[in-house]
């Protein structure tokens, strides 16, 4: 395939021949499945222009991840988790976990919670805790 490629044209002769020097993989290897509720969501929106563009940081949506599959363990087996991270400067998303795990079907994981209706005390208390902490107005010793 890639000796076709070069002859077409479509493919520099260095690159495939560096290509041709690496291993072929001899057993399957897991697809990575990463920010699987945004890739859902985006596909419908790149299917028409066939190609697509997040600001997705990779190695922060990998940590979070992995943040997410250990605190996964200690969770009530009822509870889920989800986690947005917008960058402040062009209020872009950098990461994105709709939920503690996509495939449990017992937390409703295709479920994306980072979009679920919540009441307004819901999503304006982690703002507010945040605000009393800036202000001093609220100590984390007084809170144990």
């Amino acid at each position: 395939m890639l000796q076709r490629l070069v002859a077409r044209g479509k493919l520099d002769a260095e690159v495939a021949a560096a290509a041709m020097r690496d291993p072929v993989p001899t057993e399957r290897r897991p697809m990575p499945a990463h920010a699987p509720h945004l890739a859902r969501e985006l596909l419908a929106q790149a299917l028409p222009a066939g190609h697509l563009r997040t600001t997705i940081d990779g190695t922060l949506q990998r940590r979070l991840e992995n943040i997410v599959a250990t605190q996964r363990e200690v969770l009530d087996p009822a509870a889920n988790l989800a986690i947005l991270v917008v960058r402040n400067a062009d209020a872009a998303v950098v990461a994105h976990i709709g939920s503690a795990d996509f495939r449990d079907l017992r937390r409703a994981g295709e479920v994306d919670f980072s979009r679920a209706v919540r009441s307004p005390g819901s999503a304006l208390r982690p703002f507010v805790y945040g605000l009393a902490f800036e202000t001093l107005l609220v100590h984390l010793v007084s809170c144990i």
